[in-house]
């Protein structure tokens, strides 16, 4: 669970990096 966690910590990350500020707005559409 930790393992999986972490990757998930890492791609998140990613995603915030290479979105940017569309991460953000990708995310409250999707809740």
């Amino acid at each position: 669970y930790y393992y999986k966690t972490g990757i998930l910590e890492r791609v998140d990350r990613r995603l915030v990096y290479k979105f940017g500020k569309n991460a953000h707005g990708w995310q409250e559409d999707k809740l």
